[in-house]
């Protein structure tokens, strides 16, 4: 039937459409436009976070937006407020610093923006669950868990494979 096949037409080049204005980001269908600002936000927290001035006033400057504007528009992407964006990649920045390098707590506090320590600590603490010294303890432990198993694995294995040549003999 012609209009049966017209219909699957339309619905196929629909599908087209709303596939080129979103992606799928992180579980969620994203428009197009909202992943560019999201991005243009991102880029520039990543270029500012060790500036003292850095703000969420900075931000919307930069993307060229009111402020009301800017948290309207990221409230209703994400619904976070620009300065709980700022700390979450703070905190995130701080947790990859402390895992991976040996800077102490107040170099990472410094390095990854924050100008308050009891802030960094009460803002970690709420989202890592432990105070610093503690994460970095416990990561280092399932690091080196991790490497034992690992390395038992590789002998069973070494051992699996002398038993079925000796076998084979």
């Amino acid at each position: 039937c012609p209009l049966v096949k017209m219909d699957a037409e339309i619905i196929q080049r629909c599908d087209q459409c709303l596939h080129s204005a979103f992606d799928l980001t992180q579980g969620r269908l994203l428009h197009k436009d909202d992943k560019a600002f999201l991005e243009r936000m991102l880029d520039i927290i990543n270029r500012n976070i060790l500036d003292p001035g850095f703000s969420t006033q900075f931000i919307a400057r930069e993307l060229g937006m009111s402020l009301c504007n800017f948290y309207r528009r990221l409230g209703t992407i994400t619904g976070q407020t620009p300065a709980g964006i700022i700390r979450e990649y703070r905190l995130n920045l701080a947790e990859q610093l402390l895992v991976t390098t040996r800077l102490s707590i107040d170099e990472i506090i410094y390095k990854s923006g924050f100008a308050n320590r009891s802030t960094f600590f009460r803002g970690f603490i709420a989202r890592f669950g432990a105070t610093p010294k503690v994460y970095r303890e416990r990561k280092i432990e399932e690091a080196l868990r991790e490497k034992d198993a690992r390395a038992e694995e590789s002998d069973r294995a070494e051992e699996s494979d002398r038993a079925e040549e000796s076998n084979r003999a």
